[in-house]
């Protein structure tokens, strides 16, 4: 799986991309003041070593925020193994703990944690339910897809069982 990665060059006017990870090295000698890996890590075969690479592109008191499913979160166990976050595409999973385990090992401080809030709008829980049907669930939405057309674009913010993680090099906590 590839994925994209940007910086802003001379403001928000120029944008350079890049399609790949971090360890494809595409912004040498660069840092930067903020980076982002929203539903990533949990796609990435050695996820330590695309974080310490992050680590080594942040800037002294630079961020790392960090979205992923949470294997730990009262959603995956009210929903078992029906829990729409078990995907293929999906190759590591990571607890709240584990998270903060990985962020150490690879030399960040974790600087705080909450739960992730999706927004989300009926149409596309729908679609989603289409392509990972969920038992009970997904019978459920259609029915409510169906009935109630004038509610398929209204925007819902709801836990999934993920979770975000405010990290900082090791060090740079006091910054």
């Amino acid at each position: 799986m590839r994925f994209r990665w940007c910086r802003l060059v001379g403001g928000v006017r120029a944008i350079s991309l890049h399609t790949g990870v971090l360890t494809d090295r595409p912004f040498p000698d660069q840092s930067f003041d903020a980076i982002t890996m929203v539903d990533f890590i949990e796609h990435v075969r050695d996820p330590i070593v695309e974080m310490a690479e992050a680590r080594e592109r942040l800037a002294p008191g630079g961020v790392l925020a960090v979205s992923t499913p949470r294997v730990d979160s009262v959603a995956r166990r009210m929903l078992g193994s029906a829990w729409p976050q078990y995907r293929e595409e999906h190759v590591s999973y990571l607890t709240r703990d584990g998270l903060r385990r990985l962020l150490g090992r690879a030399g960040l401080s974790r600087l705080s944690v909450r739960t992730t809030r999706k927004a989300v709008t009926l149409a596309y829980v729908h679609g989603q339910g289409a392509t990972y049907p969920m038992r009970f669930v997904t019978p459920i939405v259609a029915g409510a897809y169906r009935a109630l057309p004038p509610a398929r674009h209204i925007v819902w913010r709801l836990p999934f069982g993920e979770m975000t993680i405010i990290a900082t090099r090791s060090g740079d906590e006091r910054a």
